[in-house]
């Protein structure tokens, strides 16, 4: 009864509802996707577009005009590829972990899930913060920021294949 009560008194706008459409469909079509060729098949995917999503940011940094339209996209690129890579991390680590060790890999990703973030931004600002000390300038440090990017990305995309030949 108060579930309801509480249902009731939730409202959404009509662009709400068609955002919340298109995340359902969009989450059926890549759990759809995954079964059918596996996770290998998503975070193969998914990393690849992260590496062609930064490699295009990189590409958009340099350009004079319509940079930023090209700079957008090639993000959307890149989310879409941490959005196949990622949710299946955990799944995977907590698949290959010893019997009784699953309380302990899932406190590692949660470490990971949260210091990486802070710790890629923190590694960013101080790249573009040396090269316009150095009078280099910012661009230099994005450029620099988004190469550790795609460093990572590619480093990623090689242990992920270690990875999938140790199938447990």
């Amino acid at each position: 009864m108060q579930l309801r009560h509480n249902e009731k008194l939730r409202t959404y706008s009509c662009h709400d509802n068609y955002r919340q459409d298109y995340y359902h469909i969009l989450a059926m079509a890549i759990t759809a996707l995954a079964s059918i060729e596996g996770w290998n098949y998503g975070i193969t995917a998914g990393i690849g577009f992260m590496i062609v999503g930064v490699s295009l940011v990189m590409a958009a940094v340099g350009l004079e005009s319509g940079g930023i339209v090209f700079a957008m996209i090639s993000q959307i690129c890149t989310g879409f590829g941490i959005g196949l890579a990622n949710p299946t991390t955990g799944a995977i680590a907590l698949q290959h972990a010893r019997p009784g060790e699953e309380g302990e890999i899932s406190a590692h990703l949660q470490f990971v899930d949260a210091f990486c973030p802070g710790l890629g931004i923190g590694i960013g600002g101080a790249f573009i913060a040396l090269c316009e000390h150095f009078n280099k300038g910012i661009l230099s440090g994005i450029m620099l920021a988004l190469l550790l990017q795609l460093v990572f990305a590619i480093w990623s995309f090689i242990i992920f294949f270690r990875i999938a030949e140790r199938k447990p």
